[in-house]
């Protein structure tokens, strides 16, 4: 019996993509010299920033991370929460049914994030790229998260759009459930297929 429902951010319960790759973009600009388009960049999407930076050769990881962070500001007017997440939250918690967050954002960006959009309330229990020391693909996080809420594997259901969120969850043996309406790539094998988020209320 599902007893939890866990959410990814980008692209799951926030529409961040366009946000973080333009402030991404302008950083390769500032820190490397390079112009790459949205679509050489778009691989870094669900990944940690970190990692990104790492596998794009940016000489000081750290540095580069503080000012994508900084720019990140800048372009927050491009990000929105999808349309049907917050009546869903709200009938979750009516329902008694406990809600979490597995991201491969660093904690203090996710607490920002969240209270920017309102929805920090509606969520019992955060995991960020800061709680493990391996992050998603890995199933580590997914299982910090059960852990941390006191339940099985069959107890939950991790919500995502990538194949990062996909292989945690099946590296956990926790149902994945896709959200359609953020991914891109709806082919991709998943115990469950939404196409709008009241969908998820349907499998409790």
């Amino acid at each position: 019996m599902l007893k939890c429902v866990i959410f990814d951010v980008d692209g799951t319960l926030i529409n961040t993509e366009k946000a973080i790759l333009l402030s991404l973009q302008q950083t390769m600009v500032e820190k490397t010299g390079q112009n790459l388009s949205l679509e050489d960049l778009a691989f870094t999407f669900g990944i940690p920033g970190k990692v990104a930076l790492q596998k794009l050769e940016v000489p000081d990881v750290d540095d580069a991370m503080a000012r994508w962070v900084e720019l990140s500001y800048d372009y927050a007017g491009e990000a929105m929460v999808f349309e049907g997440i917050v009546d869903t939250l709200k009938v979750l918690n009516e329902k008694g049914i406990k809600t979490g967050i597995v991201t491969s954002q660093a904690r203090s960006d996710l607490e920002e994030l969240l209270k920017y959009f309102n929805i920090r309330e509606y969520f019992d229990i955060l995991i960020s790229a800061s709680d493990t020391e391996k992050h998603k693909p890995d199933p580590e996080p997914i299982l910090a998260f059960l852990q941390r809420a006191e339940l099985q594997a069959g107890e939950a259901v991790y919500i995502g759009d990538t194949r990062y969120d996909q292989q945690s969850a099946f590296g956990a043996d926790v149902s994945f459930g896709l959200a359609l309406w953020g991914t891109k790539n709806p082919e991709m094998e998943a115990s469950y297929k939404f196409n709008h988020p009241n969908e998820i209320l349907t499998i409790l």
